[in-house]
């Protein structure tokens, strides 16, 4: 099972987006959205294990306008902290942290979050002994204990959350 680059005609311009089929060809509907890296290898096979559990899968190329379909290496800088939008958040949403992660510690970073969508239909997991990047196996971080609990986690919250209808 393979996905393929797609383009999407917006208002102000066509840019490209991953798309993974299930083997049924339908299913409920996701949007991945990448890391700061791109619609790289890791988010494109991502992408694919939804689709092979059942969903529809796209990927956007968010940095099409800056460089269409950047794809970069994994490296120690990354970029967070967009809490202010977090009031302007409605649909159920779901975190994943690593308890070990230096970058997003758990005080205050995860524990802002935390703050941020309280009263709001929001799922925060921390995950014991694991660090940044746990569920990419492209980093040495990748940590299969925590990256199945939370493919699970995500499966349960998708199987809840978005109508087969």
């Amino acid at each position: 099972m393979a996905g393929s680059w797609i383009d999407i005609k917006g208002k102000d311009g066509t840019f490209g987006a991953y798309l993974a089929l299930p083997p049924t060809g339908k299913g409920p509907g996701i949007v991945l959205f990448q890391e700061i890296f791109g619609v790289n290898r890791h988010i494109r096979a991502c992408a694919d294990q939804y689709a092979l559990d059942g969903y529809v899968v796209i990927a956007p190329d968010m940095f099409w306008r800056q460089k269409p379909r950047l794809e970069l290496g994994y490296t120690p800088d990354e970029i967070h902290d967009h809490l202010d939008k977090a009031a302007s958040v409605q649909c159920p949403i779901q975190f994943h942290y690593a308890e070990k992660d230096a970058m997003i510690p758990l005080d205050p970073a995860v524990e802002s979050v935390k703050q941020a969508f309280a009263g709001k239909p929001a799922e925060v997991h921390v995950y014991r002994n694991a660090d940044h990047g746990f569920n990419c196996w492209e980093r040495g971080t990748y940590y299969q204990p925590a990256a199945a609990l939370a493919h699970g986690r995500t499966l349960q919250f998708f199987a809840t959350h978005l109508s087969q209808a």
